[in-house]
């Protein structure tokens, strides 16, 4: 039936998974910059919602987070002051506890 949602039964409420491709093809640097344009990157990141999984607190959400899931070495260009770019972290992890009072 075309503009209706379809019910989903309640188990899906309970647990959301995300996955994030970021991809940047070239990383342009401020004009007047010599040093060489470095190379675009791809980084996926991944993350595990849990919802309404304790009745008592049913507005309590915990989150398990992956970011750089792959590990991918990249940088973030710096000004031509600075003489090296910011190497930009590897795979790290985050867990997150939300609530609403």
């Amino acid at each position: 039936m075309a503009g209706q949602t379809p019910e989903l039964p309640p188990a899906y409420d309970l647990l959301y998974a995300m996955l994030t491709a970021i991809t940047q093809e070239k990383i342009a640097l401020l004009e007047g910059d010599t040093r060489d344009d470095p190379a675009g990157c791809g980084l996926v990141n991944a993350t595990l919602i849990a919802k309404k999984f304790w009745k008592r607190y049913e507005e309590l959400e915990l989150r398990g987070s992956v970011y750089n899931l792959f590990d991918k070495d990249w940088i973030m260009p710096q000004t031509p002051l600075l003489p090296n770019d910011l190497p930009m972290p590897g795979i790290n992890f985050l867990v997150e506890v939300r609530g609403k009072f």
